[in-house]
């Protein structure tokens, strides 16, 4: 029997082909932030833990200790380089602009995901239900 940690480190490596696939079929480049590397020595760590961003056409997937968390906060940043090319999107100067973005976002990677058959569990869900939370503190 296979120990439990080759069996996380194979679910990480098919939701890294996929999300690598699914970054090219909509013209993206993703970069996967490992621990302690270049990325991280310039910026630090704590930039890309439990954390995904974009800037342009590139993604960079951070590092996590869920690989679903990972997986949908990929989605996430793919929902806001979806909704970016969408028109009549709420002005950039409008006192709702972030948290308005960041639900659109949630709903467009969602979205997206789902073309792909992927469907996240509950408690993923909630994780992102989470994240998009913190917008409301800010």
């Amino acid at each position: 029997m296979k120990n439990t940690q080759d069996v996380d480190d194979k679910i990480l490596l098919i939701a890294k082909r996929i999300i690598t696939g699914v970054s090219r079929r909509n013209g993206l480049t993703v970069v996967f932030v490992e621990e302690g590397d270049d990325l991280c020595k310039l910026n630090g760590d704590d930039t890309y833990r439990e954390r995904c961003c974009t800037v342009g056409d590139t993604i960079w997937v951070g590092f996590y200790k869920h690989t679903p968390s990972m997986a949908i906060g990929f989605f996430h940043e793919l929902g806001h380089v979806l909704s970016s090319k969408r028109k009549g999107f709420i002005p950039y100067d409008h006192p709702d602009y972030k948290k308005y973005a960041e639900a659109v976002a949630w709903m467009y990677g969602l979205a997206e995901a789902s073309k792909y058959n992927i469907l996240f569990t509950p408690e993923s869900l909630e994780y992102a239900a989470k994240e998009y939370k913190t917008y409301y503190k800010r």
